[in-house]
């Protein structure tokens, strides 16, 4: 039983197909224009027309070749951006760590030499004094160190967190950095086809208005503007049919999805 997907294939191999047949139709049509014309005498004019098509392309690839170029600029610039921010931010937490772990080691040493004052303090005094002032001591300094571990451990956790917030942040401004260079691109390049279909169009009006001179020459060009209307015609025609073809096969399957629940 067919899929979707198998629905969705079948139909993009459609409109590929006809395509292609468009496209070779159309070329097969421009050359049998070109020979025409040729024949007709109007070789120069048809010169001058290829010519500002060739110009008009050129002008186009060069205007993508600069997009594309600026895009991957503007990429290396957002990479080296997020490059520079890891490094900030793995530098400023290993700073946070060693501050904590300073932080830890003095709090240490400064409750072990509590400690030391105070038992060598309760050696002056009776053996039943010495017992319960040892153990008050023992018992500051387990607190001392607990509350030295809980700090450093809470040091490092807040610098963890906020280490990796800044790498998300990064991240974030890097793809965000992407996307807008891709974004600037693809509109120059919808600009620059916009333009060259414009400059194609203004290279054929020119070549219809030289033409006016060459009677049978100007014949052989509406006789091929004909044409080339009636091969896009029936593109859109096979197109439209297709599109038909996989709604029908569509919906087909939906009822039949529905008639097995």
């Amino acid at each position: 039983m067919k899929t979707l997907a198998d629905l969705t294939l079948k139909l993009s191999n459609e409109i590929n197909c006809i395509e292609k047949r468009c496209a070779s139709e159309l070329a097969a049509a421009e050359r049998a224009r070109d020979r025409a014309l040729l024949a007709a005498g109007a070789r120069k004019i048809l010169g001058r027309y290829h010519k500002g098509l060739n110009e008009a392309k050129q002008a186009q690839l060069q205007t993508l070749d600069e997009a594309d170029t600026a895009r991957n600029q503007d990429i290396l610039a957002a990479e080296d951006k997020r490059g520079s921010a890891l490094v900030k931010q793995e530098r400023k937490y290993r700073a946070a760590r060693t501050k904590a772990s300073n932080k830890k080691r003095d709090a240490n040493r400064k409750a072990k030499s509590a400690w030391r004052e105070a038992i060598s303090k309760a050696k002056s005094e009776s053996i039943t004094r010495q017992r319960a002032l040892r153990k008050a001591a023992d018992e500051r300094l387990e607190r001392t160190l607990a509350l030295a571990r809980e700090t450093y451990n809470a040091a490092v956790e807040d610098a963890r967190l906020a280490y990796r917030s800044a790498l998300q942040d990064a991240l974030v401004d890097e793809r965000l950095a992407v996307e807008k260079a891709h974004r600037k691109a693809e509109r120059v390049f919808t600009g620059a086809a916009i333009d060259y279909e414009r400059a194609v169009a203004q290279e054929e009006a020119r070549m219809r208005s030289e033409l006016i001179d060459h009677p049978e020459a100007l014949r052989e060009q509406q006789a091929h503007d004909r044409t080339i209307s009636e091969i896009r015609e029936a593109c859109e025609h096979d197109k439209n049919a297709a599109f038909g073809r996989f709604t029908r096969e569509r919906r087909q399957l939906n009822r039949n999805s529905s008639n097995k629940k």
